[in-house]
């Protein structure tokens, strides 16, 4: 008889607190969950990641906790915009702990 084990997603961290402690127990905070795309994901070494918050963010908070964890990602932080909730994120904006936030890279067409 086989037993099937709940995992998360490979390529998704969970991240307890703004101190990004991983862990696979159920946690009743909220979780924001932050998204990766191209480059990022290569810095970071996944496509998503959530986040527990108990409280909104600014952007500047956090940018702090994800540095803390993915400190690749300073190289980028220039040139990437916040997405929240599918939608360009203004500077004054407050990221709320359901939020779903994105990290967009510079794109080009041709």
């Amino acid at each position: 008889m086989h037993r099937l084990a709940l995992v998360p997603p490979m390529h998704h961290h969970v991240i307890d607190s703004l101190s990004f402690t991983r862990s696979n127990k159920y946690d009743a905070s909220l979780r924001m969950r932050v998204l990766f795309f191209a480059q990022l994901k290569d810095a970071t070494g996944c496509d998503s990641a959530e986040l527990a918050v108990s409280q909104p963010l600014r952007s500047d908070q956090l940018w702090d906790a994800l540095l803390e964890k993915f400190p690749a990602l300073a190289a980028h932080r220039a040139s990437v915009r916040l997405a929240c909730n599918l939608q360009y994120a203004h500077p004054q904006l407050l990221f709320n702990p359901d939020d779903e936030v994105a990290l967009i890279p510079p794109v080009s067409g041709g």
